[in-house]
């Protein structure tokens, strides 16, 4: 086995991998389910301490999930260039900062930056380099140990709701903010083992560019002064690296009348002190011809303007060629030093836009998630309002947030080891419609008994979808690109948890009647199914990229 086979198979779905999946676990444990556990919660206190209306009071649930998932293209690009570990830490301070802040708070429109915008940036830094790390780590368990990871976000719903519910209760919504701060710097611990020297290898195309920022940026030019071709038996094997395109079509004519399966020679080897070895640079100007020991000739000279550069080397057995024969290549082949950099994030997310998989998938998450946090944001008031004690809902609350961590365990281990992977699509879709309906059924409960069935039902189907949600991209985008492409997923769902409670809040206000919310909210859910079906038919099948 090779240090880089060693590498690549150490941690991988072993080892350092389930430190790995407990500490991304433990981060959807302080983020997404302390969120559905307390934004209901403080919804109630805000609109009583400030009196202001319930569409303006959701905006800060709304504001602090949005900013958290909005910011996925921003942590792709910080993880890129800084590492999954640093980001991560450092997202936990900004949410322990912005909680911390927010016990300050003289007003509502204050909250909208420090406990919307600024712990939901930090929230965000947090949770894409787990999901990434997850993928990384993992690929025959993946959907098993992501289901294990996002069933965090139920066990903490499980967890604080009932303990936030106690802190308000005991010291108040501002000291409740401060002791919350504190807890969250747990994110930090949690970031900080996403080590980088133990992340699995995977041989890619894309590893090349990894190492870009260890090669020279000093310009260099590439002269291939008369290389002659002479009639000589030795055979001369040679590999170089040239760009798409760096090399004239006069070369391509030359070869393909005078080379058939001829050998490129010269009178003699080249000195080691003398030799280039050519590795992936970030630019390449001038080489003089006598430090260049070996010149790929393809045996097809169409194929010799368009050697990547991780092309392997072909070798070209010698018959005769004439003496007076040459190879016309360019004095010098000036590439920019920043070719190295010219795919760009945007630019990788630009590319991913043409796989129509990923454009509908987001598009399905969109519409999902204006209608997923309208339970968590607006249960306790149409609760309180039938009639059930607080206590009584903190239990209802506990409970889905059992039946949500269940839901994601159970989703991933069915799809990875019952059914297999080709049925998690229609998993997916059958999570959002089943989800959509019983939210439209909730106005037509009217007990305590029967709203706790609801809810947990609820809670249990919905929360598959996060199970199931990187397994797909990595099914039908990629496993090189999950980082790119679960940020943009993340970033319309974002969109989705921004707009999703002031709309609500906006019905509530109009109709003055909560089942409005929920025929919307389960309206999301069941449209965001139906786009996933629906658009296949119309415009083909999806086609899978790489194997999970």
């Amino acid at each position: 086995m090779t240090n880089a086979d060693s590498a690549h198979s150490r941690h991988l779905d072993r080892g350092w991998a389930w430190v790995v999946m407990a500490a991304a676990m433990m981060t959807h444990i302080m983020s997404f389910g302390l969120i559905y556990a307390m934004v209901g919660i403080f919804h109630v206190e805000l609109l009583a301490e400030f009196g202001r209306s319930d569409s303006d009071t959701a905006w800060t649930g709304s504001i602090l999930l949005g900013t958290m998932l909005c910011s996925g293209p921003i942590a792709s690009a910080l993880v890129g260039r800084f590492g999954a570990q640093a980001v991560a830490i450092v997202g936990g301070l900004m949410a322990s900062a912005g909680f911390c802040l927010s016990a300050l708070a003289p007003s509502l429109d204050y909250l909208f930056f420090t406990y919307g915008a600024l712990t939901g940036f930090g929230f965000g830094l947090c949770y894409l380099p787990c999901i990434v790390m997850v993928g990384r780590f993992f690929e025959k368990r993946r959907s098993i140990a992501t289901g294990f990871v996002v069933a965090g976000s139920g066990m903490g719903t499980f967890m604080f709701a009932p303990i936030v519910q106690i802190i308000v209760e005991a010291v108040g919504w501002r000291h409740g903010f401060l002791v919350l701060g504190a807890m969250e710097l747990t994110l930090c611990l949690c970031g900080a083992t996403y080590i980088p020297k133990l992340i699995p290898e995977r041989p890619s195309p894309e590893d090349y560019q990894k190492h870009l920022k260890d090669l020279e940026r000093q310009e260099h030019e590439m002269s291939l002064d008369d290389i002659e071709l002479t009639e000589l038996d030795s055979i001369f094997s040679l590999s170089t690296y040239l760009p798409v395109g760096s090399v004239s079509q006069t070369v391509s004519r030359n070869v393909s009348k005078n080379v058939s399966a001829a050998s490129l020679s010269a009178p003699s080897k080249p000195s080691a002190d003398e030799s280039v070895e050519n590795k992936d640079t970030e630019s390449l100007n001038t080489l003089k011809a006598e430090t260049v020991t070996r010149v790929s000739i393809a045996e097809d000279a169409r194929t010799l303007t368009s050697i990547m550069p991780y092309t392997a080397a072909m070798d070209i057995y010698s018959n005769r060629i004439p003496s007076a024969s040459t190879v016309a290549v360019p004095e010098s082949i000036h590439v920019d030093r920043r070719c190295g950099r010219c795919i760009s994030p945007f630019y990788k997310v630009l590319r991913l836009l043409n796989n129509r998989f990923l454009v509908v998938f987001a598009l399905s998450n969109f519409v999902l998630c204006i209608g997923y946090q309208l339970p968590y944001v607006y249960f306790k008031s149409y609760a309180i309002r039938l009639g059930v004690a607080e206590d009584e809902w903190s239990f209802i609350l506990s409970v889905m947030g059992i039946m949500d961590t269940l839901g994601r365990i159970l989703v991933g281990f069915v799809f990875d080891r019952v059914l297999g992977k080709h049925w998690r699509m229609l998993g997916y879709v059958s999570s959002c419609t089943l989800a959509g309906t019983l939210l439209l059924i909730v106005p037509l409960v009217s007990g305590y008994l029967s709203l706790a069935v609801i809810a947990s039902l609820f809670a249990l189907i919905a929360g598959s979808t996060d199970s199931l949600t990187p397994a797909l991209l990595v099914a039908f985008v990629g496993l090189d690109t999950l980082g790119y492409s679960f940020g943009f997923v993340i970033e319309m769902q974002g969109l989705g948890f921004l707009v999703g409670p002031p709309i609500a809040g906006a019905l509530y206000g109009l109709f003055m009647d909560y089942a409005v919310v929920f025929y919307a909210g389960g309206f999301a859910f069941v449209l965001a199914g139906i786009i996933m079906v629906v658009e296949p038919v119309l415009g083909g099948k999806f086609r899978c990229r790489s194997r999970t």
